[in-house]
């Protein structure tokens, strides 16, 4: 049939008309169309709420400098999960919350991932360092991003940065996206 462009209604004779109704037999078209009718989106963006961490939530490090850090949800294929984890995502925002306190960081991070969902961004890169300058050289932050980002529903992923992105003292963080 390579070639050849099928027959159209004149191209075929009374007789193969006449045969091939013959055994086709009665049809009766179908009342449902089989297209799933969806609802319109709503023009306006949703709106993510950035949670602080719930009360009484242990900001101790718990967390070594060097610790590897990885959690997702799970529903992300493999093959863009081993990507995001390799650092091949595009970066579209960056925070450095280095030399803030705690309380400086949690409302750093409510802050800028409130921005970049209204910018409907979704790979985004945190740099907390390693701890090695805080008391008592304990990466109080890497533990505060780790626990915070845990907490928020819209964070589908993070892991622990290339070394040419920060490495142990940096996270990718992969985030749903805003429907429009």
């Amino acid at each position: 049939m390579r070639g050849k462009k099928p027959p159209t209604q004149t191209d075929i004779s009374t007789e193969e008309r006449e045969l091939f109704r013959s055994m086709v037999g009665e049809v009766t078209p179908l009342s449902d169309d089989r297209i799933v009718h969806r609802p319109r989106l709503s023009r306006r963006k949703s709106r993510i709420q950035y949670r602080p961490p719930a009360q009484g939530v242990d900001i101790e490090p718990h967390l070594a400098p060097e610790d590897v850090v990885f959690f997702h949800r799970g529903g992300l294929p493999q093959k863009q999960l081993r990507k995001f984890k390799r650092g091949e995502m595009a970066i579209e925002a960056r925070l450095d919350l280095h030399g803030q306190t705690g309380a400086e960081a949690l409302s750093s991070l409510q802050l800028f991932f409130t921005k970049t969902a209204a910018e409907n961004k979704r790979s985004v890169l945190i740099i907390h360092g390693k701890g090695y300058r805080s008391q008592g050289a304990q990466p109080i932050l890497k533990s505060l991003v780790h626990q915070w980002l845990q907490q928020q529903d819209s964070v589908i992923a993070f892991c622990s940065a290339q070394p040419h992105h920060g490495g142990n003292g940096a996270v990718y963080v992969l985030v749903q996206r805003c429907r429009l």
